[in-house]
């Protein structure tokens, strides 16, 4: 068993770990949490630590992705999604429409980045050539969000 990730004031409701391509040496070590706290954390895996926070949010956040292309994708109880760059710890933008809260995030490449190759054509290419395979022509990974809004 590892160490217990300790900061969060209130219960983690969602995690996601960094894409394997665009790690250091195809090592997942960064995990990010999302909170009952509405607050965002950055945790390197390998030591516990807790290396940055991201706050924002004035509610609950309930879902989180880490995007393929380095961004973290998150929305909330306030009825927002929030784009964040991990590695400057900032947030880049926020989106907003929805008229309930956020349930959920989904993005066009999640089925490469978490999934194990489907066949030995594709199990013979590295992480990131099966990312850009996913892109496809576009070049562009898409997200769409779920929420009880009409």
């Amino acid at each position: 068993m590892g160490k217990s990730l300790t900061g969060h004031s209130k219960w983690i409701t969602n995690m996601a770990w960094e894409p394997l391509h665009i790690s250091d040496n195809e090592q997942s070590r960064w995990l990010v949490t999302a909170s009952k706290d509405a607050s965002i954390r950055l945790w390197d895996a390998i030591t516990g630590k807790n290396e940055k926070v991201l706050t924002g949010h004035q509610a609950s956040v309930t879902s989180i992705k880490w995007g393929g292309q380095g961004l973290i994708f998150s929305g909330s109880e306030d009825r927002t999604i929030k784009v964040w760059d991990p590695k400057r710890g900032i947030l880049c933008r926020t989106l907003e429409g929805h008229a309930h809260w956020v349930n959920h995030i989904a993005l066009s490449t999640d089925h490469v980045m978490r999934n194990a190759p489907p066949n030995k054509k594709e199990a013979a290419l590295s992480p990131k050539q099966r990312y850009d395979l996913a892109l496809g022509a576009e070049a562009e990974e898409r997200m769409v969000s779920a929420s009880d809004d009409h």
